[in-house]
């Protein structure tokens, strides 16, 4: 029931209410109608609303949340999900049609659903809040109910610039590591390869030797 319409009938029942207990006052029969009675007959309006229609309900719901809600069906793989996210804008809600029907006519589903949306609303502050601890920022896309009933809260998140410019930094300093062990490979690489081939020719039998006189004794002295 549309708040134009619990206004309209807040207004005849409560009226309809005084002048009954005016007539009865003035009258000398037993008083049958109360003011009590009236406004429990009231709340008892309001909290049992008439059925609406599906587009009325629609309305409702954007007016009363501020949003826009979408009726349609929709998958629930992650491809469906992903372009479903991609095309809400923070404050959107897409509702399946069958559920879109079951909140207009029967209360208590409406009375749930509307619940699970504001609680998502209600909570994007503290979200925001949790993802920025972590050095992401969340970005809020929306709420979708699906056909079977399934509430899901759609959102995503970006790094921020402090966030990408640590993780860069974290990256270079790494690469830079990388290359610097690769170098100090590469030098010990060259220096083995030469040691070896020092070793290898002075243990050849092949080597030529010359003779030098050391101490007045001739010892064999390897030409390199």
């Amino acid at each position: 029931m549309a708040m134009q319409d619990i206004r309209v009938l807040h207004n005849s029942n409560l009226l309809c209410g005084v002048d009954t207990l005016r007539n009865t006052q003035n009258s000398n029969a037993a008083t049958k109608v109360s003011f009590k009675n009236v406004m429990s007959e009231l709340q008892a309006a309001i909290d049992s609303p008439k059925e609406m229609d599906s587009d009325a309900y629609k309305k409702s719901l954007e007016e009363k949340f501020g949003i826009r809600v979408t009726e349609k069906y929709f998958n629930k793989d992650q491809a469906s999900m992903d372009r479903l996210g991609g095309s809400m804008n923070g404050n959107d809600v897409v509702i399946a049609p069958n559920i879109l029907e079951q909140m207009a006519s029967n209360r208590e589903k409406a009375v749930y659903y509307e619940a699970k949306i504001q609680y998502y609303f209600d909570n994007i502050p503290k979200w925001k809040g949790e993802f920025a601890a972590m050095g992401l920022s969340y970005e809020p896309c929306g709420v979708a109910i699906h056909e079977d009933g399934t509430v899901y809260y759609i959102g995503g998140c970006t790094e921020t610039p402090e966030r990408k410019a640590k993780i860069a930094a974290a990256q270079k300093a790494k690469e830079e590591l990388k290359l610097k062990h690769l170098q100090e490979q590469r030098d010990y690489n060259k220096w083995l390869f030469e040691h070896k081939r020092i070793i290898a020719k002075i243990a050849s039998d092949d080597a030529e030797l010359d003779m030098i006189v050391v101490n007045d004794i001739m010892v064999p002295f390897p030409i390199l």
